[in-house]
């Protein structure tokens, strides 16, 4: 589906690699591409590279040797930003051995860096996690709806301080326009985090997860582009999600 010679580029490197297997597919957007690689891979193993990033060469070999020497279900590494004008900004944790409920808590830490925590590209995964999970299908911030689901299923997970992940910011990417669909998908990952929280019951979580609700459901709210019934149906959301946090017995006066 690529528009350019992608296609062709990634013939030419299995043409030097038997070891690389190229699939051509409809463009189908982002989390359809990584959900075929996902059904057609079968190592013991799966990392994510998005198409316009780039890595370290030993970007999988350190992040392996981690996996081997702790026996765990994800390593993660540190990652920077990479602007247009060459401006870098580094997201990434110390040393860090936690098991999926623990590190819960640092997808909203104020002292971490929660991105690192919540993208899919930083990390090396062993493939049994992806099991039953599947990235959501024409949604912006998918891996925002997904690495929480993975992280309960992992037993033991390992940050490392490396950087060996470079995301590239471009304006014209579908992930930092400042749309609509964007906001509301945030949003709607966010309520499916409390629902999911909520079913498993973790309460710490559960609340931290739905006040990020409330945020993102604003933030629709304020958007320029909503039309007064969506507004209107968003406000009356709020006032629910504002009783629910009133009213939990397990938030704290200072939340409330």
């Amino acid at each position: 589906g690529s528009t350019d010679s992608s296609g062709e580029i990634c013939d030419a490197y299995k043409r030097r690699n038997d070891r690389i297997q190229v699939i051509h597919k409809e463009n189908g957007g982002l989390s359809d591409a990584r959900n075929q690689g996902i059904v057609q891979s079968r190592g013991l193993y799966l990392a994510f590279v998005d198409s316009d990033d780039t890595i370290d060469s030993s970007y999988v070999e350190v992040m392996m040797r981690v996996m081997e020497r702790y026996n765990c279900d994800i390593v993660q590494c540190a990652y920077q930003k990479i602007y247009n004008n060459g401006r870098k900004v580094l997201y990434g944790e110390n040393s860090l051995i936690v098991n999926g409920r623990e590190i819960q808590r640092y997808l909203y830490g104020k002292k971490s860096s929660p991105e690192a925590f919540d993208i899919a590209c930083n990390k090396l995964y062993k493939s049994e996690l992806f099991k039953e999970i599947r990235y959501p299908l024409n949604r912006i911030h998918e891996d925002i709806a997904t690495t929480y689901k993975l992280y309960l299923k992992a037993h033991l997970i390992v940050v490392i301080p490396n950087v060996l992940y470079n995301y590239r910011i471009r304006k014209e990417s579908i992930s930092h326009q400042e749309s609509l669909q964007s906001l509301q998908d945030w949003r709607k990952a966010e309520k499916e985090r409390y629902d999911f929280y909520d079913q498993i019951n973790i309460p710490e979580m559960k609340n931290v997860a739905l006040k990020a609700y409330y945020y993102w459901t604003l933030a629709c709210i304020k958007s320029k582009k909503i039309t007064v019934v969506q507004k209107k149906e968003l406000r009356y959301e709020c006032i629910e999600i504002a009783k629910k946090i009133l009213f939990s017995h397990t938030n704290t006066l200072r939340t409330k």
